[in-house]
């Protein structure tokens, strides 16, 4: 009986210690997996935080080009369900002018001029990591759709105009989440909602500077003026607001 007794122990011993070292590896999964959540969840409000400081950076930069006198104008605009916004800007007082229609979700762009008079104006297309390249449009009512190079990435883009070396307006596009997106629509940062003081929700907002003079202006069936605005964004389920005062 007293020589079987050490290796009964020593049997329990192994086994115990077996099992210790399941609850370890069992504890530590759990606390990885934990913290890979965390650092996602953390990844994606970093992201949602660059958006709005992105977005209030470019807002005070176009201001202060206007209090510099190097522009006269521009239109900052946001539409529900978008993921990205554009900026006309020098748009005021401008002989000949672009008009644009964007879509973000395939890059494709719809421009045309809406000046008088004969010639063409000159459209130089610029992206973040690019130079670009140019084309022609007749001054009046000159027409065409076109999508970004492939070599363009499609984060942010520029496109100014020229007529006789006078510039028209241009256009900057830019969508919520710089960095580039490997899968699909769901992984992008997008403007949920937009709403007023009251709460009221918008289709769109303008926020538009003419000349120092600065207004928010929301669409929704007809125009109105806001005092205030809270654009709301979401990327993952996780939401952030940047609310915004004329």
């Amino acid at each position: 009986m007293s020589d079987s007794w050490p290796a009964f122990r020593t049997v329990s011993s192994f086994w115990f210690t077996l099992v210790e070292l399941l609850m370890v590896v069992t504890i530590m999964s759990i606390i990885g997996i934990a913290s890979i959540a965390g650092f996602s969840q953390m990844l994606m409000s970093q992201d949602a935080e660059t958006t709005t400081k992105n977005i209030t950076n470019t807002l005070n930069a176009l201001d202060q080009d206007i209090s510099r006198y190097r522009s006269t104008s521009y239109d900052m605009i946001f539409e529900s369900g978008s993921i990205g916004f554009i900026t006309n800007i020098d748009w005021y007082k401008q002989d000949s002018s672009l008009q644009y229609s964007y879509n973000f979700s395939t890059a494709t762009w719809d421009i045309r001029t809406t000046g008088l008079g004969t010639g063409s104006i000159d459209v130089h297309l610029a992206s973040q990591d690019s130079i670009g390249e140019n084309l022609q449009l007749s001054q009046s009512g000159g027409y065409k759709v076109f999508s970004f190079p492939s070599n363009m990435q499609k984060r942010w883009y520029e496109i100014t105009g020229t007529k006789d070396d006078i510039g028209t307006n241009s256009f900057n596009i830019q969508y919520y989440q710089l960095s580039p997106i490997k899968d699909a629509w769901e992984n992008e940062i997008q403007l949920i909602r937009i709403v007023d003081s009251g709460s009221l929700s918008y289709d769109a907002l303008i926020i538009r500077n003419v000349l120092g003079k600065k207004s928010l202006i929301g669409s929704w069936a007809i125009l109105r003026i806001l005092e205030q605005a809270v654009l709301i964004f979401e990327k993952n389920w996780k939401e952030i607001s940047l609310a915004l005062t004329d």
